[in-house]
């Protein structure tokens, strides 16, 4: 889980959410600011929830010693 320091507030004026520097979305409002939070893993780690949007496989790049 992110430290709170880890976080960034996104939104367009109406919705807001806060998103991990890991890409994770862990407390969100829909469709206003004073909306009850859809996601919020930020008070429940286990059943609170999230969205996340990663790579599914992890990418390595290798140099050629040529």
């Amino acid at each position: 889980m992110n430290r709170i320091g880890d976080y960034a507030l996104i939104g367009d004026c109406h919705s807001v959410a806060r998103m991990g520097k890991d890409g994770s979305i862990d407390r969100a409002y829909f469709p206003r600011f004073d909306s009850t939070s859809v996601i919020a893993r930020v008070l429940d780690e286990e059943r609170g929830g999230c969205f996340q949007v990663a790579p599914k496989y992890r990418v390595e790049r290798h140099e050629n010693a040529a």
